[in-house]
Order: C-alpha cells, then structure tokens, then sequence
C-alpha cells in the first residue's frame, strides 16, 4: 500500500521540478534579452523566443479573439436603490417591482478595435412595469473632457419568457481608442420577471 503514495510524491516533485525549470528557462531569456539590448523594443520577441524553447508558453501567445462576452456576474448596481435588483445563483441579475434601475459593467477590448455588432441577452416577461423593455445601453467617455458618446442601444420586446437577443448592427464610434475613452456597457431593469443573462460584443 506504499508504492502509490510513493509514486504519487515522486509524480508531484517532477511536475514541481519541471515548472521550475521552464520559470528560470524564461527568466534566462529575459536577462539576455535586456544584456543584447532587446530590452527597449518590449517583451514580445522574448516571450516568443521563451515559448519555442518552452511548449508550455504557447498558451501565452494565445491573443483574446472577437466574440466578447460580458456575463451578467460582471454587472454591477449603480447604489441608487440596492434592493430594487438581486443576482441569482443561476446567472441572471433580475429587477423588482421599485421602478427601473441601472447596472453596469465595464468594457475592456484590444485598442484599435473596430466593433461590428453590440448583443444583449435578456428575458423579459412582463410588460407592466414602468420600464416596460430590458434596455442596453453602450457609451463611451472622453477621459480628458467628461464627454460621453452614445455607441449602441438595443431592448427587448414584447412579453415572452423565451431569451431575446437584440442587436445593434452599426455601431457609432466604432473604433476603440486608448487612452482616450473608456467604455462600459448600462442596462435597465424593472421587474422580477426581467433577467440580465449577458452582452456580447464582435469586433475585428
């Protein structure tokens, strides 16, 4: 009954060994990286350098591709009436019955972006409250003036506890540009029976 856990100890130090290994491989590359004077010209040489030596780096150069989507987790209330919404278990932020409240979530996409299409994700089963439509808002501001520059706006419609997905093919502003504007997505809700699932964002 010995042999497996010993086995198990020796698994545990060759995989600890290995990391090891690879994270002073990667620091090596670096240090002769900044000694040649590579160092100026950033990190991306070295990493790919790191990588060719090192399979386990691949996952590194691995950049973040069109879609992005936002989950409703990554939402928040905007305070004015905290009781007015609650998340569920079940990934869904819903309304109450106070009136429309706001939640919102910040947007963070490559720069240089350009944005084709803006998706909302959202039931809405009742018609009856004062903001009738679950409603997504997408806006930029201008970090060295205040300004704010509407993008997309999409809702929901009519009364159905199927998921709708309203879109916004031709967005304004499309380009994403650094350090210049930040980003963030605003969505009403005003009922227990509107539930925020998510926004999607594809871009080239």
């Amino acid at each position: 009954m010995q042999q497996p856990a010993q086995g198990r100890r020796i698994t545990s130090t060759t995989r600890t060994l290995h990391a090891t290994v690879v994270a002073f491989s990667l620091l090596a590359v670096l240090a002769g990286s900044v000694l040649a004077g590579q160092a100026d010209r950033g990190f991306g040489p070295v990493i790919h350098r790191a990588a060719e030596n090192n399979p386990e780096f691949e996952a590194l150069l691995k950049d973040y591709a069109s879609p992005l989507f936002v989950p409703a987790a990554d939402f928040r209330t905007d305070g004015l009436y905290p009781e007015a919404q609650s998340y569920s278990l079940s990934g869904y932020w819903k309304g109450d019955s106070l009136g429309g409240v706001y939640l919102m979530a910040p947007i963070w996409l490559p720069h240089g972006a350009v944005i084709n299409s803006v998706w909302l994700f959202a039931v809405d089963d009742d018609d009856s409250c004062s903001s009738q439509d679950v409603t997504l808002w997408m806006q930029r501001v201008d970090n060295y003036t205040g300004s704010v520059d509407a993008m997309a706006t999409m809702s929901t419609t009519g009364s159905t506890t199927n998921m709708q997905t309203p879109y916004e093919g031709n967005p304004t502003h499309p380009t994403i540009a650094y350090p210049d504007f930040s980003y963030w997505l605003t969505v009403r809700v005003c009922s227990l029976d509107h539930e925020l699932y998510g926004a999607m964002i594809f871009y080239d």
